[in-house]
């Protein structure tokens, strides 16, 4: 069958920016492994159209890597009896390991971005509520006969067959009766199910791209803009062997029916370097269309280092690229993983840069790019306003560490990113805790002021960064955050100190002020993905929120896994700008043993919710799933379920 729309273009970030120190190498000083490395740098723009091209161009990059290794050998053995010896021993001893739109009512998750909803472990459609839980999924009614319900009308196993309970099954997105969930296990699974008027469950489609596996303790595999489904794809680029295109094959057919995930693809090589390259793809597929069997996507793609961070917007998505200066390339002994003979920890670390690469979703084609200095280590750093992207980023440690912010401009993306962009605010300190962007500021969590964080005079200073010009406030805090989340026009800051939680309400403006805060004795979050937070209007004029917790003696009795534990839920209302227990939904105390799990047993995004839909709340932890109805300044339980699993 004909792949339609399927074209990739693969910016490949190694190479560029020949420096003057380039220029000092004569023709007779030029070791070998300068000269690969130069050969490397001047790829800068080079546009591939062919297998063989690209090839060539991985061959460069591995050819440099031995180099680099022997190199470091001779420097290692050149006291040694017999170097020669030495020298050939070691390098065979080396191994090297690679490794439509939602409608409103329907959007019952804390999205990073309005209107973009992520791929996660509940979701709604209309009439029914949909849960993913250890390889099932649930549908489950919420109204019947004119009545609010809340009973379980179906379930399906996702694992179709014997093949299938490998794999870990994630997160699921839905849109007009259809169902996407998202698995990794013999590569990437994405699999489609339909659920008719009834809320009966239907197995329609099942694709398998070669890949590797996606999961992130922060980020989200999936986001679904309109009817296209956005995700994002890596794959390990070896290159001591054939390089393995990516593919696609129907179910679970044989590796050898599997079709080219790519018919056209253009390459260029702009800058950063790696030992061990990664092709990040992004995908934007027709979900009516894969319905049908037709693997129609576009593809885009960039060949880089390993870590990436995905942000989408409305028009736009982002993979942020993390990665060394290559001038590191140039040392021997500089090992990818964070070592330099010739630079200290502190020092070697304010060589990190970030690649930005910036996908149209409007107009897919290539990818752009743009650079800035210092690392980022969360799609929270990122944020889109009017056209412009911010990003935060943290440089060095110690001393010699930076908290710098960047805007960056439609203009300064291109083609090959050469550029690196200015920080327009630059604040000297580290990162010490979570940090967020809002349409205001930056907020930055930094170091406490002294060496217990946990103790009752310490205080941990928080960063405001001015968004739209320049200005830094400082505020303090008498607790250690872990957790900051926007809610409307505020801020609310949540942490830990004493065997306390505590929160913090603030004004989400670039010079905030303390609105209210709150304290309470003996809980610790037990979940911090940004999904186990949620917010809701369940009564004219009240706005509460909560999140999943467990009781400190629970916490130092509880030998297991934190994903693992079923928590209970606290509510807490905000109203009129101040904080104010609403209740904890007790849910510990009635779970029951689980019979013999046997499909994606392991709890990866966390198996705690709490969300809302229209006036009614929703929790959810592990098997248990309850409503609850916000009566004067209590919330009530109405109703609760189990979520039985079938029989494996």
């Amino acid at each position: 069958m004909r792949i339609k729309r399927l074209s990739l273009h693969v910016i490949c970030l190694f190479g560029l920016l020949l420096t003057t120190s380039c220029a000092q190498f004569s023709a007779t000083q030029v070791s070998p492994l300068q000269q690969a490395w130069q050969e490397v740098r001047s790829f800068s723009g080079s546009v591939i159209d062919n297998e063989d091209a690209l090839k060539q161009k991985i061959a460069s990059l591995k050819h440099l890597s031995q180099l680099r290794e022997l190199a470091q050998r001779e420097a290692d053995c050149a006291s040694h009896a017999n170097p020669a010896q030495c020298i050939k021993e070691g390098l065979r001893e080396r191994i090297f390991v690679t490794g439509s739109r939602i409608s409103d009512s329907d959007l019952i998750t804390n999205n990073q971005e309005a209107g973009i909803d992520e791929g996660g472990i509940v979701k709604k459609l209309g009439n029914y509520l949909l849960v993913l839980r250890n390889g099932t999924l649930y549908s489950i009614a919420l109204r019947e006969g004119g009545r609010d319900s809340l009973q379980v009308v179906d379930m399906l196993l996702a694992a179709e067959d014997d093949s299938g309970r490998g794999v870990w099954y994630d997160e699921i997105l839905a849109l007009d009766g259809r169902i996407v969930l998202l698995g990794y296990g013999g590569g990437t699974q994405l699999i489609g199910f339909s659920i008719d008027d009834s809320g009966r469950l239907h197995r329609r489609w099942h694709y398998t791209l070669n890949g590797n596996d996606y999961f992130s303790d922060n980020n989200y595999g999936m986001r679904l803009l309109g009817d296209r489904l956005i995700f994002q794809q890596t794959l390990s680029i070896d290159s001591s062997a054939d390089i393995a295109w990516p593919e696609w094959r129907r179910g679970n057919e044989p590796l050898q029916l599997a079709r080219p995930l790519l018919e056209n693809y253009q390459i260029l090589f702009p800058g950063l370097m790696s030992d061990t390259p990664d092709l990040h793809l992004l995908l934007s597929c027709s979900l009516p269309l894969l319905e049908q069997g037709d693997f129609a996507c576009d593809a885009a793609g960039v060949l880089s280092d390993s870590s990436s961070e995905l942000y989408v917007t409305e028009s736009t998505a982002y993979l942020a690229l993390s990665g060394w200066n290559d001038e590191l390339y140039l040392e021997p002994d500089f090992v990818s993983w964070g070592f330099s003979s010739r630079l200290n920890d502190s020092q070697l670390q304010t060589h990190r840069q970030t690649w930005l690469a910036r996908f149209d979703l409007i107009n897919f084609g290539t990818p752009e790019l743009a650079r800035v200095q210092g690392e980022l280590r969360s799609q929270f750093w990122l944020k889109e306003l009017d056209g412009d992207l911010h990003v935060l980023s943290n440089t060095g440690y110690g001393e010699d560490a930076n908290v710098l912010l960047h805007r960056v401009g439609r203009q300064d993306f291109t083609h090959t990113g050469q550029s690196l962009i200015a920080p327009r605010t630059t604040m000297p300190g580290e990162v010490h805790g979570p940090a967020r962007l809002t349409s205001k500021a930056a907020y930055v969590v930094q170091a406490a002021n002294n060496d217990d964080v946990m103790s009752v005079t310490s205080s941990v200073s928080m960063s405001i960064l001015d968004l739209h010009q320049d200005g830094i406030t400082q505020l303090e805090l008498e607790f250690e955050p872990d957790r900051l989340e926007t809610i409307q026009e505020h801020l609310l800051v949540t942490g830990h100190t004493n065997n306390q939680l505590k929160f913090a309400l603030l004004q989400d403006q670039a010079k905030p002020y303390l609105l209210d805060q709150l304290a309470l004795y003996g809980f610790q979050q037990s979940e911090h993905r940004s999904h186990a937070f949620n917010f809701g209007q369940p009564a004219t004029g009240r706005t509460v929120f909560g999140l999943p917790v467990i009781t400190q003696a629970a916490a130092n009795n509880d030998t297991s896994d934190y994903i693992d534990r079923v928590s209970d839920l606290l509510l807490i209302d905000m109203s009129e700008n101040r904080l104010q227990m609403l209740g904890l939904v007790d849910m510990a105390s009635h779970a029951k043993p689980e019979p013999k799990c046997e499909l994606s047993c392991f709890d990866w995004y966390g198996n705690a919710r709490l969300f809302f839909v229209g006036e009614r709340i929703f929790a959810l932890s592990a098997d248990q799933l309850v409503e609850l109805r916000l009566v004067s300044n209590a919330v009530q339980k109405v109703a609760q379920i189990r979520l039985t699993a079938p029989i494996n």
